[in-house]
């Protein structure tokens, strides 16, 4: 957002905009490319992730990254291993394709009215 210049700020404030509208209709619009990226980013690391949940939160709250490492190393359990890692990665495809479509719609709504 730091790369967004002030002039865009300082042309919807001319006219009588609030700081809340010049964010919503003006700034996040421009900054989104970047916030959609960083959280998918954020995503796909924290669905691989498998020592920062284990070093955290112990096995409390299952993981998929956890369970196969769980299968993989200690037990040498391959198939379940594989098959959750199958899951694991089809559910992050998947998240990022429905995240994708939702960003393409927005775009084009907001195009639509500009």
């Amino acid at each position: 957002m730091r790369a967004i210049s002030h002039s865009y700020e300082e042309a919807a404030a001319t006219p009588g905009a609030t700081r809340w509208q010049t964010m919503r209709d003006v700034v996040l619009p421009l900054a989104m490319p970047g916030l959609v990226s960083g959280a998918l980013l954020l995503f796909a690391y924290n669905a691989s992730a498998f020592e920062v949940p284990l070093l955290l939160r112990g096995r409390r709250v299952p993981m998929l990254a956890v369970l196969v490492h769980d299968h993989a190393a200690p037990l040498l359990n391959w198939h379940a291993a594989s098959a959750s890692g199958v899951v694991l990665m089809v559910a992050t495809l998947a998240v990022m394709a429905i995240w994708q479509r939702l960003v393409r719609t927005l775009q084009r709504h907001g195009e639509s009215h500009s």
